[in-house]
């Protein structure tokens, strides 16, 4: 199992990295685990969940729902921006 704190930093950091474009689950998954340098699929989806969850509660993350592609699509919020240091 992975650190929560580290998993929770580390999805806000992989966001960082493009901090105007939205993420798809499966491309931020992706991102995280190579960042921890993970195998991929290593990252398991509820660990992967309760760090979206918990981001988005506090309001750093948040999403845009695409009808035609049917999903979510993620993006850091200001605030998440903020604590990231992205201007």
């Amino acid at each position: 199992m992975i650190d929560p704190v580290v998993l929770r930093s580390t999805l806000r950091r992989a966001m960082a990295m493009r901090p105007r474009d939205e993420w798809s689950e499966a491309m931020l998954k992706l991102t995280i685990e190579r960042l921890l340098g993970l195998a991929p699929s290593a990252l398991s989806v509820p660990d992967f969940q309760t760090a979206m969850e918990w981001n988005h509660a506090r309001n750093l993350i948040e999403y845009r729902y695409d009808e035609d592609a049917e999903a979510n699509y993620w993006h850091l919020t200001d605030t998440g921006k903020a604590k990231e240091g992205v201007k």
